[in-house]
């Protein structure tokens, strides 16, 4: 018996050619293909809508951190972000002692001013790690001359000890010193001065440039006091 011809439908033909064509663009399957993709990129555009609608541009890496932290939409002009969120805590160089107050000079444990800053992280377990500096270093500037010892005053003043320039007066080496506790009270209240008051003047005004940054005391005797001793 001769095989009966099989016979096939226009679609099923029209399917089986653009399998085999494995998709390719063909003038039969062009107008598909149109609609996809401006049904594709439109699709994509709404998303993109709808979920991004305010986001902040920047290149710098500590801003990156910030924006991730406060959970804000971040772009990158150069496509290049931060991975991991990094947060700091102070970690004292002679007991290891951990502390959150970023604020303190001195350790907590054993009262050094040994007090650096060491990033930390905290994994998906609940597990925490710090990130030390490889070979770290402490700088020992400014501890090779011993501080000059404490001399008695007189009455008219001409002896006042301190070393050369009496640089060794009035030295802050503990947070219990009554010149600390001091510094750290004006500290306060001024913070709590109110910047909406009509007899308040900025030190850009007044030519106040002796404050450190940020308020903090000079501790000890400076990385500079082997220089006064030529």
């Amino acid at each position: 018996q001769d095989p009966q011809p099989i016979e096939t439908s226009q679609g099923e033909a029209e399917d089986s050619g653009e399998d085999s064509d494995g998709g390719w663009i063909t003038p039969s399957n062009l107008k598909k293909h149109q609609e996809k993709d401006s049904s594709g990129s439109t699709e994509s555009i709404q998303n993109v809508q709808s979920v991004l609608q305010v986001a902040t541009l920047t290149t710098d890496f500590a801003m990156q951190n910030v924006l991730l932290q406060i959970n804000l939409n971040l772009l990158s002009p150069t496509m290049q972000r931060v991975k991991h969120l990094k947060t700091y805590i102070l970690r004292c160089h002679a007991c290891f002692c951990t502390t959150k107050e970023m604020s303190k000079q001195f350790c907590p444990r054993c009262g050094s001013p040994t007090l650096t800053r060491v990033a930390c992280s905290t994994t998906s377990n609940g597990e925490f790690k710090l990130h030390l500096k490889k070979n770290m270093q402490w700088n020992t500037r400014g501890d090779r001359f011993s501080i000059p010892k404490p001399v008695h005053g007189s009455a008219n003043g001409r002896v006042q000890g301190g070393g050369k320039g009496h640089w060794g007066n009035d030295l802050i080496l503990a947070e219990d010193q009554k010149e600390y506790t001091r510094h750290n009270e004006a500290e306060k209240r001024r913070k709590e001065r109110d910047l909406m008051d009509e007899d308040y003047l900025p030190s850009i005004l007044t030519g106040d440039r002796n404050s450190r940054a940020g308020g903090r005391m000079k501790v000890g005797g400076g990385r500079n006091v082997n220089s006064r001793k030529r």
